[in-house]
């Protein structure tokens, strides 16, 4: 008896280690989103490829040699980011590819193969943690997030363990300062995003007097709101109603009898696109012609086919149109192109660089400081007042709202679908902080 109760407690012993090993390595590799290119696998501590912690200070490295330089990426495959950050590994693999195909990217003489490595978060702040450790396991310096709300609670790791972190897209003005000095943003985003759409706004529809914000309820809609009231005073318009709604609903035929009811003109909010694609849609059902004005960089015309052909119209976004009007760099044009080729035509249309552009960021920073070396790559940050970035000329900026300048300021495109729905590309605004 004592024998078999011993065998089945090793055949149940073997059955969790099996299952524990599936699920890490479907749950912390991105899927290909669409595309035949295979995903970045899950790599093992052991792997002899990960690079010493130091990069070129390693004084085995000899000048022309190829090393393997891994980036992390914590992103969410499931839950309401997915629709975002699936696009975003995609965007982060297609530099990836441009700079390997090219033989890899030179610091001081040694050229880095690059590897994407992802982690996902799901979504879910409470996962934060987990994903951070997963990548902090392989090694990894360097970490790209898609967004900043959820990792405000895992702020401390990148300095413990010595790690660089570029959030893409940041909400919050309480993320990062000087109190984090490893902790860095890769654009403006929302604060940002939305002096550039009033902007856009009063550019586009200059018979828009009233706009309220509308926004899915992430946690910082109290200051948001605050940046949206100045924003648009700031070009002459008044904001004076604030709509916040879950995140996770389907139906937002009450969100737009709201934003119907308070008599605005348009309205300004962030969130996922297929939220404010549903609204619009709702809007225009409803025979309303309320102006929509999207602050984060996102495609005009994915946003189209989100609403519809009957409610395609009056609403305008940031962010770049190169299938229409082509890229700002030379870079974002050869990534797109890459893009397009692993991904198709047809998912290229969502395309707007986000992550290949804190990526490209941290490559031209190793360039600058001659090493792979976080805390050089920190203080070339710090000392570098512009460079040649993926949008173009790109500074940093920030103090204003972060006490420090810890993220990147630059021109955005502009685009617009009137109000006979047709799509034009606008030109360029400057993307910038209040203040600065």
């Amino acid at each position: 008896m004592k024998r078999v109760i011993a065998l089945i407690l090793a055949s149940l012993l073997c059955l969790a280690l099996f299952a524990c090993s599936s699920t890490n390595s479907s749950s912390n590799s991105a899927p290909a989103a669409e595309s035949n290119a295979p995903a970045p696998a899950p790599v093992s501590p052991t792997d002899s490829n990960v690079p010493a912690p130091t990069g070129t200070s390693d004084n085995s490295i000899q000048a022309g040699e190829t090393q393997t330089l891994k980036i992390g990426m914590i992103v969410s495959m499931t839950g309401f980011m997915a629709q975002i950050d699936i696009g975003s590994i995609n965007d982060a693999k297609a530099l990836v590819q441009v700079i390997n195909d090219r033989g890899g990217w030179d610091v001081n003489g040694t050229k880095y193969k690059l590897e994407l490595v992802t982690s996902d978060v799901a979504s879910d702040p409470t996962q934060a943690q987990t994903a951070a450790l997963y990548l902090i396991d392989q090694g990894i310096k360097y970490v790209i997030l898609t967004t900043d709300f959820l990792y405000t609670g895992i702020l401390n790791l990148w300095e413990q363990y010595g790690i660089m972190s570029i959030a893409d897209y940041p909400t919050m003005t309480t993320y990062g300062g000087p109190d984090y000095p490893n902790v860095f943003l890769g654009n403006g985003g929302s604060i940002a995003g939305f002096s550039a759409a009033a902007r856009t706004l009063k550019q586009a529809f200059p018979d828009v007097k009233t706009v309220a914000y509308c926004e899915n309820d992430n946690g910082v809609n109290d200051t948001e709101y605050q940046y949206v009231v100045q924003a648009c005073a700031d070009v002459g318009l008044a904001c004076s109603t604030k709509i916040v709604y879950a995140a996770d609903q389907s139906d937002f035929t009450t969100v737009a009898l709201q934003l119907i009811n308070s008599g605005v003109d348009a309205y300004i909010g962030a969130g996922p696109m297929t939220n404010n694609g549903a609204i619009v849609r709702a809007l225009r059902s409803a025979n309303s012609d309320i102006i929509y004005a999207c602050p984060s960089w996102q495609s005009a015309l994915v946003l189209g086919d989100i609403i519809g052909p009957d409610g395609a119209y009056n609403y305008t976004t940031l962010g770049f149109l190169p299938a229409v009007a082509g890229g700002p760099s030379q870079i974002f044009m050869d990534t797109y192109n890459e893009y397009t080729q692993l991904f198709g035509v047809d998912d290229a249309r969502s395309y707007t660089g986000d992550a290949s552009n804190s990526l490209y960021t941290i490559l031209q920073l190793m360039a600058i400081a001659k090493s792979t070396d976080v805390a050089a790559v920190i203080n070339a940050w710090h000392t570098t007042k512009s460079f040649d970035g993926f949008y173009g000329t790109t500074s940093m900026g920030g103090s204003s709202l972060y006490g420090a300048d810890i993220a990147l300021t630059m021109k955005t495109g502009q685009s617009l679908s009137d109000k006979d729905g047709k799509i034009s590309f606008l030109g360029y605004t400057d993307l910038t902080f209040p203040g600065e």
